[in-house]
């Protein structure tokens, strides 16, 4: 059954439409199949855009160079989890997650595995030096390219904060 980070829908994931065996007795301890079935509506639909992951760095002209800010997603932030950042080419980086991610349920619900599958990435820089334009992509199910340019296109280096959202 696919949870966040994967996409549900409520029919084949969530169990379908619930139904009251009997009525509501005490509406302070029994929960209406109404308002069970809307509340998981929402977390189905809501799992189709919802914002899986987001990175700061401080981009840098060596892999060694770069630094990690900050970071958290969906399976958490510590660093267990945290992305893997390397520089490709000059204002060229490369963010990896793990490939398989595990929930917080506990036992005997979980945890669960989940194989990650990125769908998109945008970006910002929150230079004030220059004007930037930062663009991302999801390249595989795992990672993200990030690209920094200056105002007349060329790729640079530079020690600019930028951060990456990713759904």
């Amino acid at each position: 059954m696919p949870i966040l980070p994967s996409i549900a829908t409520l029919e084949d994931d969530l169990g379908g439409t619930l139904r009251n065996y009997s009525p509501v007795e005490d509406p302070t301890t029994d929960l209406d199949a109404k308002v069970d079935n809307n509340a998981r509506c929402m977390a189905a639909m809501s799992s189709h855009t919802a914002l899986r992951a987001w990175v700061n760095f401080v981009s840098a002209a060596t892999t060694p160079g770069l630094l990690l800010n900050a970071h958290d997603s969906m399976w958490g932030n510590s660093l267990l989890v945290a992305p893997a950042l390397s520089r490709l080419a000059t204002g060229t980086y490369l963010i990896t997650f793990p490939a398989v991610v595990y929930d917080e349920l506990k036992a005997p619900y979980g945890p669960n595995a989940h194989t990650l599958s990125l769908r998109a990435a945008w970006a910002a820089s929150r230079s004030n030096a220059d004007a930037r334009n930062v663009v991302a992509f999801v390249n595989a199910a795992n990672q993200v390219t990030v690209y920094l340019r200056d105002v007349t296109g060329a790729l640079v280096d530079g020690g600019d904060s930028l951060d990456v959202f990713i759904l």
